[in-house]
């Protein structure tokens, strides 16, 4: 696993290892995201439906990402999201970034990215992620954050990069 950034300009968002006791807020961050992406009010989304989304995408972040590094995203003590993160031989992936809603545009997004790119840098890697075609918002804090668009994956997803100067 690898270590955790030191802190950003702001120094109250900081990462920290993801553990077995984090399971909960794992899933409860998950619930958030998700009612808020879809809109839906909790009494027309069954926790049961939440709940096996979650676990299915769990299993296929394991499959697919198994050796990526889990970390938990904390603002002033408490847990406000969550950052998978891949280091491949040839780039950085960010398997995800989630906040909950309630921390939500306060460029925490952003801090994270910057965080994410200092490393990248350091190790003269890339950085890749894959985002949802509906997800604006990561869109938007993607670009502002210096990535660029690469191209459709399918009808679903975005294909998104950043290469610090010098880099690979």
């Amino acid at each position: 696993m690898s270590t955790a950034p030191a802190e950003a300009a702001s120094a109250t968002l900081v990462w920290r290892p993801q553990t077995p006791g984090d399971s909960a807020f794992e899933a409860a961050l998950f619930a958030a995201v998700t009612r808020q992406r879809l809109g839906l009010p909790e009494a027309l989304l069954p926790q049961a439906l939440i709940d096996a989304q979650f676990r299915s995408r769990c299993d296929t972040y394991v499959a697919l990402h198994g050796g990526a590094d889990r970390w938990i995203l904390v603002l002033e003590g408490v847990p406000v999201g969550q950052l998978i993160l891949e280091e491949r031989p040839d780039d950085l992936f960010i398997v995800d970034i989630a906040l909950l809603p309630q921390v939500q545009g306060r460029r925490l997004g952003r801090q994270v990215m910057a965080q994410v790119q200092a490393r990248a840098r350091a190790s003269g890697r890339p950085i890749a992620a894959h985002v949802a075609a509906g997800n604006l918002a990561c869109q938007a804090m993607c670009r502002a954050s210096g990535m660029t668009l690469e191209g459709p994956l399918g009808e679903a997803q975005l294909s998104i990069r950043w290469t610090a100067e010098g880099a690979a």
